[in-house]
């Protein structure tokens, strides 16, 4: 099983019988990380999601192994997730703001996660879903590509998130149906959405 502890420390691992506890994280002092929380197990059994935290402000959410040190940064700052084939991943950056500009977003490594585990749609609250500036800059928008040219994954960006998670943060009610019908343009692309999520 893993767990993690109040305070400061990485996501320990133990046997379900007990024993000594080994950790399977380590906190990065570089990048202002002070504690790992909030892990789950993938379907694998062997990879997990976890969340990192600082002082003041939330680095990321990653995805970790029980196999290597190495991990994946699916996105900036942070939120409760949990893995659920099929269902519509949400992130939230607060940054709706910023057009053309440098924002918070997915990287190209999430997208094999993304596969793997058959999220249906990606919806964010920032302008392209994606991290800009790039990060191969001879790429136009590469996580585009690969998502929805190569995969038919549905992007959204641009989402007000700020009630929905309210509302979740207040009833403790973290599922809902997701309805979000584009408009009728034949052959169209990059449509307005009438989005509603339903309890």
């Amino acid at each position: 099983m893993l767990f993690s502890t109040l305070g400061s420390g990485g996501i320990l691992r133990a046997a379900a019988e007990g024993g000594e506890a080994v950790a399977v994280t380590h906190v990065d002092a570089s990048r202002g990380e002070l504690n790992h929380s909030q892990v789950s197990f993938l379907p694998d059994g062997r990879h997990f999601l976890y969340y990192a935290g600082g002082q003041g402000e939330p680095i990321g959410l990653f995805v970790g192994s029980l196999d290597s040190p190495n991990r994946v940064r699916l996105f900036e700052r942070g939120s409760r997730a949990r893995y659920a084939a099929g269902h519509l991943f949400f992130t939230r950056d607060k940054d709706r703001q910023a057009y053309m500009k440098a924002s918070p977003g997915l990287g190209i490594a999430c997208v094999e996660w993304l596969h793997a585990r058959e999220v249906a749609a990606v919806a964010a609250d920032t302008m392209l879903v994606e991290v800009m500036p790039w990060e191969d800059a001879s790429l136009v928008l590469p996580l585009h590509m690969l998502c929805i040219r190569d995969m038919g994954l549905t992007l959204g960006e641009m989402f007000d998130l700020d009630a929905l998670a309210a509302d979740c943060a207040q009833d403790g009610v973290w599922e809902f149906l997701f309805s979000a019908p584009p408009l009728k343009v034949v052959g169209g692309v990059g449509s307005p959405l009438n989005p509603l999520a339903v309890k």
